[in-house]
């Protein structure tokens, strides 16, 4: 078991808002920022939204990664053009941080 020094980000859902969903496309993933680049869709229930367009989505260990109702996928997994849906919340920065992101389309089929 390996022990982390630093606090455990916080999944789940910031008690101050309900979940929001971002339908998207990925565009690129950088697992050094804990970030995917996206170019959404649409977006439900999240306020400050910058709604369509180039927008990150940031992920930390926690996150959940689904493909066809298998969570053994990972962020490193996504590939540009794969199509997600991801439920998360605003964090105090204002960056969108998902809890689970929802393989919607492989973009290898």
């Amino acid at each position: 078991n390996k022990v982390s020094k630093r606090p455990a980000a916080r999944a789940g859902s910031n008690p101050s808002s309900n979940p929001g969903t971002i339908g998207a496309t990925v565009n690129f993933v950088d697992t050094s920022a804990q970030r995917i680049d996206v170019t959404v869709n649409y977006v439900n229930n999240l306020r400050n939204s910058q709604g369509n367009g180039n927008q990150s989505i940031y992920y930390n260990t926690n996150t959940r990664v689904m493909y066809n109702n298998n969570s053994g996928y990972n962020v490193s997994d996504l590939e540009r053009g794969d199509q997600i849906s991801a439920t998360g919340y605003a964090d105090n920065n204002g960056r969108f941080v998902a809890d689970t992101i929802t393989v919607t389309r492989n973009v290898r089929g």
